[in-house]
């Protein structure tokens, strides 16, 4: 009993590692497609400015829903692995989605007129911090998402998610 115990500590510590360092790890086939889903559920609620507050919380309300989901979807512990790495992007989105729209309300707050918000938008659009940003992540999402789908998933190089 306690050989099975050490084998099995042994074979998890050498899956954590293998995940750590980039080795691609087997997911479920349910796992990764709940998780592709939860994935475009996180990208569709931000670089975009929503046309209302009750826009924005649904999408928001949606995405932690298939988030929800991928996380029950986990199998096996390379799956909660990279839930677990989808988590820290999600964060990472949040993160700037909130720097994004705080630079629209600031750039809004110098503006007059009916429409400042949509303009102060397309000002923030132009400034290549927030370009360079959403480069970044529009490439993160999709390396994440074509890892996902192929169901071996590495942490991407295109990401940098620590």
């Amino acid at each position: 009993m306690k050989r099975t115990i050490a084998i099995l500590a042994f074979v998890s510590a050498l899956a954590a590692a293998a995940f750590a360092f980039g080795q691609p790890v087997k997911l479920s086939a349910q796992f990764a497609q709940a998780a592709v889903a939860a994935l475009r559920a996180v990208n569709a609620t931000g670089w975009t400015l929503p046309s209302s507050v009750r826009e924005l919380e649904a999408r928001q309300a949606d995405a932690q829903d298939k988030m929800e989901t991928a996380k029950y979807a986990a199998e096996n512990e390379d799956d909660a692995d990279t839930f677990v790495y989808l988590q820290r992007y999600q964060f990472r989105h949040s993160q700037n989605f909130a720097d994004y729209s705080n630079a629209i309300a600031r750039a809004a707050a110098k503006l007059t007129g009916k429409d400042a918000l949509q303009r102060a938008a397309a000002v923030v659009d132009k400034d290549p911090k927030f370009i360079a940003i959403k480069r970044r992540e529009l490439a993160c999402g999709a390396a994440i998402e074509k890892a996902l789908q192929a169901r071996l998933f590495a942490p991407p190089a295109a990401c940098d998610l620590y």
